[in-house]
């Protein structure tokens, strides 16, 4: 997995919010696994790319989520998803699983711009 930090900007550019240590899925068998064998949440978050719905069968927490189209836009934000559920959004190409109160904290809403900035 990649890891990196997503920054978030309001619609003048200046950055609202920024989450560290997000890690980017590369492989078909890392976007299979997801979170289904973590105990906890790693550090930051998880970004499914491309995903357009996830479930928590199996799970042991629940998870924020955001769902991003394909320039990176907010398109759908569910917070805290609860174990042995399933969430989809037909238009999104892909999905940040958050530590369930993060949306709130952050106060991310639909209509924001995301962009990713990978670790050297």
């Amino acid at each position: 997995m990649l890891q990196g930090k997503l920054q978030f900007y309001d619609s003048n550019g200046a950055i609202i919010a920024t989450l560290d240590a997000i890690n980017k899925t590369e492989t078909t068998a890392e976007r299979m696994r997801g979170l289904l064998d973590k105990k906890a949440l790693p550090t930051g978050g998880l970004w499914i790319k491309p995903c357009n719905s996830i479930h928590t069968f199996g799970m042991q927490f629940p998870i924020d989520l955001i769902y991003l189209n394909k320039s990176n836009v907010i398109i759908k934000i569910v917070s805290a998803l609860k174990i042995w559920r399933a969430s989809g959004c037909f238009r999104a190409t892909s999905i940040i699983e958050l530590p369930a109160g993060t949306i709130q904290r952050l106060h991310l809403q639909n209509g924001i711009q995301s962009h990713w900035i990978k670790d050297e």
